[in-house]
């Protein structure tokens, strides 16, 4: 978001590095929608489940952020995923080609992982461990005129 979130006397802002503070109401449409994402996403690192874990659908999570946003919430993702003691599952619909690519730049680190234990210091230089994707975790389909594609 390129900011940090902050709430003071009932108004949300957002500090950008450069220590401006702008109301929430004001920032871009793109912060305003990802906002509540990420406060889930947070959350769920400190929550048990009970049972088989829970489900998380998100919907079109790149909404008007730029391809660099977008893989920043891919990571974000994956780190939800990975570090949750409880495992959950998450159905992310898209029509974006970053978050698929940034989906596949971390189940292709996976695949290194399993396939070559060599290479995985290489490896977390580039994507960091907690980022990293097992592909047995991770599948992705395509839709077309109602019909499934794998």
């Amino acid at each position: 978001m390129n900011g940090s979130y902050y709430r003071e006397r009932d108004k949300d802002y957002l500090i950008h590095s450069d220590s401006r503070r702008v109301n929430l109401a004001n920032s871009s449409s793109g912060q305003q929608e990802i906002l509540p994402l990420i406060v889930v996403l947070k959350t769920l690192k400190n929550l048990k489940f009970s049972g088989g874990g829970a489900v998380i659908y998100i919907e079109e999570p790149e909404a008007h952020l730029f391809p660099s946003a977008q893989k920043r919430i891919v990571q974000l993702l994956a780190r939800t995923f990975n570090t949750n003691e409880t495992k959950f599952q998450i159905f992310v619909t898209t029509h974006s080609p970053y978050i698929l690519s940034s989906f596949n730049n971390l189940m292709e680190a996976g695949k290194i992982f399993n396939d070559n234990q060599r290479l995985k210091e290489a490896v977390t230089k580039i994507v960091p461990f907690e980022e990293v994707i097992n592909p047995v975790d991770l599948v992705a389909y395509s839709i077309d005129q109602g019909v499934k594609k794998l």
